[in-house]
């Protein structure tokens, strides 16, 4: 900067640091705007996809989101005020066409463990709903898992295995899921002379008049996802 005083020249250097502004730029600095953004939302809160419950990166098929739309009817147009507020948080694992003997067939619906309590409570009213949809018997059983037994082949740190992650423990289990409502009161079973293991489960008569025409629809169901042979009954009366 240089200016001339009374014949005399003055020179005026100025120098800016690079690292703090000043007042002397000639371009003002533009104000950013405000963030006008919305956070993202996700669609999927009040869709049938949200009825299925899966792991990370694994996709539903096509029968499994037809039965989560099912579940999505139900609790959007049911006349029970129960049933929408007891079913708007209930989601499901996944779902299964069995076929059984002759042309019948039954849809297994596998439910998050600890939902399963929740399911029961409105077992009847679902599963006369679901029923009336996909015109066939429906089982809803809990989504265990098996851990392997622990061999010096697969051993690895871990804690010890539970006994309900046991292959007897979850099959014992399925037994009562599959005849629920009906509770078992006794159970037998035969080792044939083949080594051949059959059982024969007795369930609860107070559920006889409702469930009488299911049992060949439990052994099925039963076979098909133990790969056992067992026989649902009620007591015979004496005559």
């Amino acid at each position: 900067y240089q200016r001339r005083v009374r014949g005399l020249s003055f020179c005026l250097r100025i120098t800016l640091h690079p690292l703090y502004p000043s007042s002397l730029h000639t371009t003002p600095r533009e104000t950013p705007l405000p963030n006008t953004r919305t956070p993202h939302t996700s669609t999927m809160a009040f869709t049938a996809r949200s009825k299925i419950k899966k792991p990370k990166g694994v996709e539903p098929n096509e029968y499994e989101e037809t039965i989560a739309q099912h579940i999505f009817d139900i609790q959007t147009h049911s006349t029970s005020a129960e049933l929408k507020s007891e079913l708007k948080p209930l989601q499901i694992m996944a779902a299964k066409e069995i076929r059984l003997s002759g042309d019948k067939k039954a849809v297994v619906i596998f439910v998050p463990m600890p939902q399963l309590k929740d399911y029961r409570r409105i077992h009847h009213l679902l599963v006369e709903d679901l029923q009336k949809k996909v015109s066939h018997s429906v089982i809803i059983v809990g989504q265990r898992r098996i851990l392997p037994k622990e061999t010096k082949k697969n051993m690895v740190k871990r804690q010890k295995r539970p006994h309900s992650r046991t292959l007897k423990a979850v099959h014992d289990a399925l037994l009562e899921d599959v005849s629920y409502p009906a509770e078992i009161v006794d159970r037998r079973i035969r080792v044939r002379l083949d080594g051949s293991k059959a059982q024969r489960v007795t369930l609860d008569p107070k559920e006889e008049q409702n469930l009488e025409h299911k049992l060949d629809i439990f052994n099925g169901v039963y076979r098909a996802l133990t790969g056992k042979e067992v026989t649902y009954q009620f007591p015979q009366t004496k005559q």
